[in-house]
Order: structure tokens, then sequence, then C-alpha cells
């Protein structure tokens, strides 16, 4: 009894941890923010009984006379096959030379609408704490230049991030943008300020975000 449950404890990690797959390639270093919501385990532990009630089934086939350890690749293995197959439909022509294959697969298809349906919702949690953050962020400091110059000095903390040179040519066009307008009203400045938030936000992600700016002293 307690080498089924162990096996069955197995099975519905493994699945779990097939599920976490998604979450990790959607917010990448958010990804273990993102498990700390209660969106993501409903999701998690939801692929995690998946697999598990395919143990379930396979343990108890009669004519499946393997060693428990067994079963518990074999189905979660085969669970897995399932959901993930793809059937080829067609082979399409895209421009002069390149060929695309359709592949179709209704339990995929169902899975990647169920999926979304969770990752989205902590989506809509995660923009309203970036709003919040970069709101933060960007009013403490006086002025763009100064916001700007703070960016900088920043920035060369994070030369070994792969990151970090798309971030810094994007900010560079921002401030382009910012001195060829020439519009120094107080608004237009502040627009300047979260913009240049955002960007960081959208690169680094917001954890990131919130270590990036964590010196509260300005420059």
């Amino acid at each position: 009894m307690l080498e089924y449950v162990f096996w069955l404890f197995v099975s519905i990690l493994v699945g779990g941890l097939s599920g976490f797959q998604g979450v990790y390639e959607r917010f990448d270093t958010d990804s273990g923010r993102a498990a700390k919501t209660v969106w993501c385990w409903l999701y998690l532990v939801s692929r995690g009984a998946v697999a598990g009630g395919a143990f379930v089934l396979g343990a108890h086939l009669p004519y499946f006379d393997k060693p428990l350890f067994l079963r518990a690749l074999v189905c979660g293995v085969s669970a897995e096959g399932v959901l993930r197959a793809k059937f080829f439909v067609k082979r399409v022509k895209v421009g002069d030379k390149n060929l695309q294959e359709i592949t179709w697969n209704p339990v995929f298809d169902r899975l990647r609408w169920y999926q979304e349906l969770f990752l989205k919702t902590i989506d809509r949690k995660f923009a309203k704490e970036k709003r919040a953050l970069v709101a933060h962020h960007a009013d403490n400091f006086a002025s763009f230049a100064v916001m700007f110059a703070f960016f900088e000095l920043q920035i060369k903390g994070w030369s070994k991030d792969p990151r970090a040179a798309a971030l810094e040519k994007a900010a560079t066009n921002l401030k382009r943008r910012f001195l060829e307008a020439g519009n120094t009203a107080p608004q237009s400045d502040k627009e300047a300020r979260h913009e240049l938030g955002y960007l960081v936000g959208d690169s680094l992600g917001l954890t990131d975000l919130k270590e990036f700016f964590q010196p509260k002293q300005q420059p």
C-alpha cells in the first residue's frame, strides 16, 4: 500500500512538473513569483491529477502485471504523449521555397486553452503589479534626466545578462526621442519616466524590475 501511494505521488509530481514547464516558458525569471499564486497551484494540481489518474487506471489493469514504478513510468509517459501528440494534416507552401506543416491535436489544443486560462489570469495580476511598481519608481525621480542617469549606472551591473544589451539600446532610443521632441512639460517628462520603467519591466520581468530600482537614493 505504501509503495502504491509513493508511486502515485511520484506520478502526480511528474504531471505537475510537466505543467510547470509551460509556466516557466511563459514567465521565465518571474516563474517563481507565478508559482506563489493560487491560479498557478490550481493549474499544477490539475495537471498532476491527470498523471495521477492515469497511474490509478494503469495500476488496476489486470493485464498490466508490472512493478509499480514501471506502471508509473509507462502511464506518465503515455499521458503526456496523448496530451502532446500531434497529427499531421497537410503541408502548405509559405513564401517561395519554405513549406509549413499543419498539425492537429484535439487534446493538446484543449490543454493549451486550459493552460492559457490560468496563465492569462496570472498575466493580468502581474500587469497590475507592474503598473504600480513602475509608477512608484518613476515618481521617485525628479526628472527623466535623473532617472536615465540612474539607469546608466544600474545597467552596467547587468552587463553579463543577455537581456541587457537590447534593454540599453531601447532605453537609448527613448532618450533620443525625448531629446529630439524638446518638450520639457512636466507631463511629457513623467510619461518618459514611466516608459523607461516599462522598458525595464518588459525586458527583465517583474522580479528583476524591483531589483533593478532597488537602491532608494538618486544619483
